[in-house]
C-alpha cells in the first residue's frame, strides 16, 4: 500500500512540475521561467479565455507597410509636442515635482528635462491612457501565423514580454487576473511606456511599483537611462539644433536605412553624422550625436531622439533659473 502511495506521490509531483500545454509557444515560455514562478500560476495565466482573442488593430500597426506612416507620426508629434502650450505644461510638471525632481537628478544623473520630455512623448505626462491589453496585444504578436523577419523579430520580443511579465507579476505577489495592464500596441506599459521586459528597471516610490503612479514613472525612467550609460547633458555645448535637424530630415528622405549618430556597427546603415559632419561645426554636432545615441537606448529611433532633445533643450531654455 506505501509504495502504491509513493509511486502516486511521485506521478503526482512529476505532473505538477510539468509544462503540459496545448500550445508549444505557451510550453516554451514556461520552462523558461518555471525555476522563477510557480507553474499553476503560469499555467493560470495561459488559461484564461482572453487567450482566444485577436488584437487586429495590433497586427495592422506592426505591418511592415506601416513603417514609413509611423516616422511621419513621429515626425508630426515631435511638432506638436514643442508648441509652447505643451512646453508650458513640461515646466509645470517639473515644478510640481521640482523636490522629487532634484533627488532623482542627484541620484541618476541624468537630467531633468530628458525625464520629463519622455514623459510627455511616451503619455503626454500620463494624461493619455493606452488603450489595449498587454495579455491580449503579447499574445496577438506571439501566435500571430504570418512568417517573415519583422514578425517573428515581434514574436521574440512577445515572448521576452510575457516572460518578464509573468516573473513581474508572480514576484509582486499580482492575482493572475489581475496581471494585465493598459498598454500599447506592442504591449508598452505605463507613464513611462516600458516594455515588460524592462520591468526589472521598475523604481518603486514608497514600495509602490506601479508605472501608473508618477514618481515611479520619473524615478523608473530616470533609472532606465542611467543603466544604460546616460551622460548628463550640458545644454550650454549644444547650439544651431534647429538647423541640425532641419537638415536630418532632408537627408533621412534622401537615403534609406539611415541613422543620426555616428554608426561604426552596420556597414549597409547609412550615418547621418558621418556624413554630414563637415556641414556644421564638427565638435558640436558629434557631442549632439553621441546624446541622440543615448537616448536611442530607451527608443531606437533616431526621430523620436531628436524628438525628446528638442523638446528638452527647448524646456531648459525657458525655465526659471
Amino acid at each position: 500500500m506505501k509504495k502504491i502511495i509513493l509511486i502516486i506521490f511521485s506521478f503526482n509531483l512529476l505532473f505538477s512540475d510539468n509544462c503540459n500545454l496545448e500550445n508549444n509557444r505557451y510550453k516554451e515560455i514556461c520552462n523558461n521561467i518555471k525555476k522563477e514562478v510557480d507553474i499553476e500560476y503560469i499555467k493560470s495565466y495561459f488559461n484564461q479565455k482572453k487567450k482566444e482573442i485577436v488584437d487586429k488593430n495590433t497586427l495592422k500597426l506592426i505591418n511592415k507597410k506601416y513603417i514609413k506612416k509611423h516616422r511621419l507620426a513621429e515626425k508630426k508629434a515631435n511638432r506638436i509636442m514643442l508648441s509652447q502650450k505643451n512646453i508650458n505644461k513640461i515646466i509645470n510638471h517639473i515644478e510640481k515635482y521640482k523636490d522629487y525632481y532634484k533627488y532623482i537628478e542627484n541620484k541618476y544623473h541624468v537630467n531633468k528635462e530628458i525625464i520629463a520630455a519622455t514623459l510627455m512623448k511616451e503619455t503626454r505626462l500620463g494624461t493619455y491612457v493606452p488603450k489595449h491589453s498587454s495579455y491580449i496585444t503579447l499574445n496577438t504578436m506571439l501566435n500571430n501565423k504570418i512568417d517573415n523577419k519583422r514578425q517573428n523579430r515581434y514574436r521574440k520580443m512577445a515572448k521576452k514580454s510575457i516572460e518578464s511579465i509573468i516573473i513581474f507579476c508572480y514576484q509582486n505577489k499580482i492575482e493572475v487576473k489581475k496581471c494585465d495592464f493598459k498598454s500599447s500596441y506592442t504591449g508598452a506599459i505605463g507613464i513611462s511606456q516600458f516594455m515588460p521586459f524592462n520591468l526589472k528597471l521598475v523604481e518603486p516610490y514608497n514600495n509602490i511599483f506601479d508605472l501608473n503612479n508618477m514618481y515611479v514613472a520619473i524615478a523608473s525612467t530616470a533609472n532606465y537611462y542611467y543603466k544604460n550609460n546616460f551622460k548628463y547633458i550640458n545644454y550650454k555645448k549644444i547650439y544651431n539644433l534647429n538647423k541640425i535637424i532641419d537638415d536630418w530630415y532632408v537627408f533621412v528622405n534622401k537615403y534609406k536605412n539611415t541613422t543620426f549618430p555616428i554608426n561604426n556597427n552596420k556597414k549597409n546603415t547609412k550615418s547621418f553624422v558621418k556624413l554630414n559632419e563637415f556641414n556644421h561645426n564638427k565638435y558640436n554636432l558629434v557631442y549632439i550625436s553621441n546624446i541622440i545615441k543615448n537616448i536611442m537606448r530607451y527608443n531606437n529611433s533616431s526621430n523620436y531622439a531628436l524628438g525628446i532633445l528638442n523638446i528638452s533643450y527647448r524646456v531648459y531654455k525657458l525655465e526659471k533659473r
